[in-house]
């Protein structure tokens, strides 16, 4: 079954009003992508999906930025964003798949690929689309939820969850189709051309969103474990909330 955008938007949108934690970790994925991206050149950028607010809003160390975007929510959102913005950006309405030919010749240097790969329904199709448009001096940023995490595995060890792996309830609400694991998702990388250059994960998310904002609202917990959260992961990698690999051809 194909993703309905106008319902994943829609969804996406409620959440981000509502506050849902997942906004709180979206700040610490870009907090940890732009400390990644010091290592590399970024003049020329490629963003695949955006959500509400798009990477360049707190990233501006690049000379050109295309946003390749298909739910209009949020395309309608970056392009605003685009217009107030006075650096060289390119927001493009539609799936990445079904624009390769208009990018292939861009030259990007780097490209982000955040929080796709598990919400795609033919992955394949995206990985050779992003293999297609990386020049062979480019790197791939990709980004994907741990079905390993901390969270989820203490949820396991509880008698909560059957088995790791299972697509939570939030996972199914935004119409995705599977996990990775760190594993898998570096065989998805290999199948398609790519080497991995580094590899790391992202926070440490102790319980499942719907009761970090509830510990967050009542004051039990403050900002500042939060970015303790955010330092543990040093420590515990596999259990963290994210995985990511930089990769190129």
């Amino acid at each position: 079954m194909s993703v309905d955008m106008d319902a994943y938007g829609r969804q996406f949108l409620e959440d981000y009003e509502n506050g849902d934690f997942e906004v709180i970790l979206t700040k610490y994925r870009k907090k940890k992508m732009r400390e990644i991206l010091q290592r590399y050149s970024t003049r020329r950028m490629l963003e695949i999906g955006c959500g509400m607010e798009p990477f360049f809003l707190s990233y501006g160390d690049f000379d050109y930025m295309a946003v390749v975007e298909p739910a209009d929510i949020m395309f309608q959102r970056a392009e605003r964003y685009r217009q107030e913005s006075e650096k060289n950006i390119e927001c493009i309405y539609g799936f990445v798949e079904d624009k390769v030919d208009e990018l292939q010749g861009k030259d990007f240097d780097f490209i982000l690929l955040a929080g796709l790969i598990h919400e795609v329904e033919d992955v394949d199709r995206l990985m050779n689309s992003v293999r297609r448009i990386c020049p062979e001096h480019g790197h791939v940023l990709i980004t994907t939820n741990n079905p390993h995490s901390f969270h989820l595995t203490l949820a396991y060890e509880s008698g909560i969850i059957p088995h790791l792996g299972l697509l939570t309830d939030k996972a199914k609400s935004f119409q995705r189709h599977r996990t990775f694991t760190m594993e898998e998702m570096k065989q998805l990388i290999c199948k398609h051309g790519f080497s991995v250059v580094e590899e790391g994960a992202c926070f440490v998310k102790p319980f499942a969103h719907s009761q970090m904002k509830a510990l967050l609202d009542n004051h039990i917990i403050t900002e500042a474990v939060l970015d303790g959260l955010d330092k543990m992961v040093k420590y515990i990698p596999e259990l963290g909330a994210e995985n990511y690999c930089v990769v190129r051809p």
